[in-house]
């Protein structure tokens, strides 16, 4: 009898991602409020618009990280993403490129992207460089 469509899925998913980890996962560090801890994440670029109240279109540039749920613990307790948090990267020349998680109109901050809700697609903006 053949595996059921998550166990091969999950399968799938797992090479896939074992295949990509050198290619395209990165170290950040995920914080909010002070508390911090070390994720890997693959990152996409988006542009995103909104019509705000005026009628004007808004566009900025978007950053999209993908990150699993097991990575994402602050304080000792497993979290999800929230509209504020902040995604930081180190560059070569010790400064930090902060990202701030945000919520995109009728998506909310962060969708799944496995069935088993394990992997996420995290929205967020470019903030600021914080030199060190």
């Amino acid at each position: 009898m053949p595996g059921s469509v998550d166990t091969e899925f999950d399968r799938l998913f797992a090479f896939v991602d074992a295949a990509a980890d050198g290619l395209f996962y990165k170290a950040y560090t995920y914080r909010r409020r002070g508390a911090t801890c070390a994720i890997r994440a693959a990152l996409g670029a988006q542009g995103f618009e909104v019509r705000t109240d005026s009628g004007l279109i808004e566009r900025w540039q978007g950053h999209t990280f993908f990150v699993t749920t097991a990575e994402l613990i602050l304080n000792g307790e497993a979290t999800m993403p929230r509209k504020g948090d902040e995604i930081a990267e180190e560059k070569e020349d010790g400064s930090l490129d902060v990202f701030e998680v945000m919520a995109l109109p009728d998506r909310g901050v962060y969708d799944t992207i496995d069935g088993a809700g394990r992997k996420l697609a995290v929205f967020t903006k470019a903030v600021r460089n914080e030199q060190t």
